[in-house]
C-alpha cells in the first residue's frame, strides 16, 4: 500500500511539473514568439540590416528555449505503461523511413549521404510508430551533427528470429572513454562539445526501454561512433504488399 502511495505521488508530482512547465512558460513563450513574427512582418519595411538581425537573433533565441521546455516536457511525459497500451504490430522500416525523410534536408546541408544497408520486409515488432520514428530521428540527427561534411552515415537493419537490431555508424569525433553509459543519462552531452542539453539519447532510451528492447554505443576503429539497439521480434515476416488494382 506504501509503495502505490509513493508511486502515485510521484506521478502526481510528474504531472503538476509538467503542467506549470507547459502554462507558466511554453505558453507565454509562444505567445511572446507569435508577437515578434507579427512585429517583423509590420515592420519589414522599415527595419534597416541591424534590426533586422537583432530580431533574427530574439527569434533563435525563442526558439531554443521553446525546443528546450519541450524536452524537458518529453522526458516528464513519456509514461511507459500508456505507450505499451498504444503498441501494434509494424515493420522497423516504417518508423525508420519516416526519420529518414525528417532529417533529409539536414543531411543534404552537410552534403551528408545516408549508406542504407536493409530491405524489405523485415520481421514485425509490437510498437509505437511515432516514439519510434522519434528514436530514430533523434540518432540519425546527432550523427550528421557529429559527422564531418561530406562523410557518409552508415545506416543497417538485421533481424534474428527473436530480435531486429538497428546500427548506426558515424565518423563523428566518437565518444570519450567511459563516457559511452553515461551519454544516455539526462542533461549530459556527450562527445565533449557544445550545443543540446543532454535529453535526446535519454528520452531515447526511456522508449527503447518501453519496447523491451536495449539501447548502447560504443567507438568504432578508424574513429566515430556507432550507436546500435535492439527490438522483440515477433518471429514472423509481414506478408508481402498486395499491389493495387
Amino acid at each position: 500500500m506504501e509503495t502505490i502511495a509513493l508511486r502515485r505521488e510521484k506521478e502526481l508530482l510528474r504531472e503538476q511539473f509538467a503542467s506549470i512547465v507547459s502554462h507558466e512558460l511554453k505558453a507565454p513563450l509562444g505567445a511572446v514568439q507569435q508577437n515578434v513574427f507579427v512585429l517583423e512582418s509590420e515592420l519589414a519595411n522599415l527595419l534597416n540590416d541591424e534590426q533586422k538581425g537583432k530580431l533574427e537573433r530574439i527569434k533563435i533565441r525563442i526558439d531554443e528555449l521553446l525546443k528546450l521546455i519541450n524536452s524537458w516536457l518529453r522526458v516528464i511525459s513519456v509514461d511507459i505503461n500508456k505507450l505499451k497500451e498504444g503498441f501494434t504490430k509494424l515493420s522497423v522500416i516504417d518508423p525508420l523511413s519516416n526519420a529518414l525523410e525528417s532529417v533529409e534536408a539536414l543531411a543534404a546541408r552537410k552534403n551528408i549521404k545516408i549508406v542504407k544497408g536493409f530491405g524489405e520486409p523485415q520481421r514485425f515488432i509490437s510498437g509505437d510508430r511515432l516514439s519510434l520514428t522519434e528514436v530514430f530521428v533523434n540518432i540519425i540527427g546527432n550523427a550528421i551533427k557529429y559527422t564531418p561534411k561530406g562523410t557518409p552515415l552508415e545506416l543497417s537493419a538485421s533481424e534474428s528470429f527473436y530480435t531486429v537490431t538497428v546500427e548506426l555508424a558515424d565518423r563523428g569525433p566518437g565518444i570519450p572513454a567511459g563516457e559511452e553509459e553515461r551519454i544516455f543519462e539526462k542533461f549530459v552531452r556527450g562527445r565533449g562539445t557544445g550545443g543540446g542539453v543532454g535529453l535526446g539519447l535519454a528520452i531515447c532510451r526511456t522508449i527503447i526501454t518501453a519496447h523491451g528492447g536495449k539501447i548502447w554505443a560504443e567507438n568504432r576503429d578508424g574513429g566515430g561512433a556507432v550507436f546500435r539497439f535492439t527490438l522483440s521480434s515477433a518471429g514472423i515476416p509481414p506478408l508481402p504488399k498486395r499491389e493495387e488494382e
